[in-house]
């Protein structure tokens, strides 16, 4: 095995074997750290079969400086000292920079999760480490930060616009279904995809309001969320929403589907399926914030609408 390639969230997982498969990847030993609950073990079980071996290190709720020396013995453990290739896309998790610290690698490759690498104002772009986090950092033996191993990768799997990146090597990540939407239906289906964001950043009655008007009926949660639209119904499933829609959009049953979120990746993602629309939902607080997000979202072909004067 050749390829050490480090997920921490299904959702890359998800994307890891779209790339395997698109470009016949082999030599790979897969970690993965973090929650692992039924949608993890559903997607271990999706790429188990692509990869030479597959190990996992689960971070619950316990005490975090136990967890990291745990983290350190697994990475001892589990993990051989040398690797042609890393892949990660997590530049900002401390276990990636633990696993920089012991093993060795020859080539670095980065791949998508969220927009973290294309944000000019992310600290991917600028050295921001605190006197703090160095000493801390110092003290489990981690020479680098974010902004370094943002400047290792040579190569990049990513969702998005090649122009958008900064690197000089860009693959793109393609999702392989038949995108030829020939509907037999006649029905539009409307979803809402949450996010995490509290009550100091999102109305709930008025983007409910909103919904409720325009016949959004299901509601996509998110793990983190911590609120539920009460007169949408909740869809029960393990699966990541892109794959969930592809599913839908492979039956061909509906005539068109729209997908509304406040800001979330998963517009950008699914923004060129065919016979699908994407909305963006904001207000001036939420626009204010997150400015860079609204903008790519509209010059990706996405409608922006103010949920709260709408």
């Amino acid at each position: 095995m050749d390829k050490l390639i480090i997920c921490c969230t299904p959702y890359q997982i998800f994307l890891i074997d779209l790339i395997v498969k698109t470009y016949k990847i082999g030599g790979i030993h897969l970690i993965y750290f973090g929650k692992i609950d039924k949608k993890t073990k559903l997607y271990f079980e999706k790429i188990r079969p692509n990869v030479e071996k597959l190990n996992f290190f689960e971070i619950g709720e316990g005490k975090r400086l136990k967890e990291i020396l745990l983290f350190k013995k697994f990475v001892h453990e589990t993990l051989e000292e040398k690797y042609h290739e890393v892949w990660f896309a997590n530049f900002n998790a401390l276990e990636i920079k633990i696993i920089n610290s012991i093993c060795s690698f020859d080539y670095y490759v980065g791949f998508d999760d969220g927009l973290g690498s294309i944000n000019k104002k992310s600290g991917l772009y600028r050295e921001s480490d605190s006197i703090l986090r160095f000493l801390f950092y110092y003290s489990l033996g981690i020479r680098i930060n974010d902004f370094h191993l943002f400047r290792f990768v040579e190569k990049y799997y990513g969702v998005y616009d090649k122009k958008l990146y900064p690197f000089k090597k860009i693959y793109p990540i393609t999702y392989n279904f038949d995108n030829d939407f020939h509907s037999k239906g006649d029905e539009i289906l409307n979803f809402f995809v949450a996010q995490p964001f509290d009550e100091e950043k999102l109305d709930y009655k008025k983007l409910e309001s909103f919904l409720n008007k325009n016949n959004v009926k299901f509601f996509f949660p998110h793990h983190r969320q911590n609120y539920f639209l009460k007169s949408l119904e909740v869809i029960d499933t393990q699966y990541l929403f892109e794959d969930y829609i592809i599913d839908i959009i492979s039956s061909k049953k509906y005539s068109q589907i729209v997908i509304y979120s406040i800001n979330s990746s998963v517009l950008l993602n699914c923004v060129n399926f065919d016979g699908v629309s994407c909305i963006s939902l904001k207000s001036e607080k939420l626009y204010s914030e997150y400015k860079f997000i609204y903008d790519l979202m509209e010059v990706s072909g996405i409608k922006v609408v103010d949920y709260v004067s709408s």
